[in-house]
């Protein structure tokens, strides 16, 4: 589950997963290397703003790139009327050979929602951030994806 919703995606995560199931929008995962408190980035609005944040800096290590995830490895929110909840999922996520010549020492996983096949980080919306402590070395670093979904509403 979430460590902290971002204001602007309270009460809408999983209609927002849908939109990447029903493939009109992807989500995108980015890893941050240092961060404000989390009161403070659960207000920003867009990737942008988290960026340009004081204190906010997005992982760098050698073969960082941000994840996308489309419809091809997300679905539908998950509907569970025994627990009257609705639940969406992400797939562990992988970074391949992760730093060796430049390491970084992580703390923040966001999962963020954004139209397809765009790249604007003003139009990209965080939905859920993550405490994620890490340290890469040019192993394989993995994001687990927790197995009762990474949002769950009930």
């Amino acid at each position: 589950m979430a460590s902290g919703i971002f204001n602007i995606a309270r009460g809408g995560v999983n209609e927002l997963v849908n939109q990447v199931a029903l493939s009109t929008h992807e989500l995108v995962v980015v890893l941050l290397k240092t961060t404000e408190s989390d009161d403070l980035l659960q207000e920003r609005t867009n990737l942008t703003e988290i960026l340009q944040a004081a204190g906010n800096t997005e992982a760098d290590f050698t073969n960082y790139s941000r994840k996308v995830l489309t419809t091809t490895e997300i679905n539908a929110p998950t509907i569970d009327n025994g627990d009257d909840s609705r639940s969406s999922f992400v797939p562990d996520i992988e970074w391949a050979d992760a730093g060796g010549s430049l390491n970084n020492s992580l703390v923040k996983l966001i999962i963020c929602q954004r139209p397809l096949n765009q790249t604007s980080t003003v139009t990209t919306v965080p939905l859920c951030q993550y405490d994620f402590i890490g340290t890469t070395n040019g192993t394989l670093l993995t994001a687990k994806a927790p197995a009762t979904g990474f949002f769950k509403a009930s």
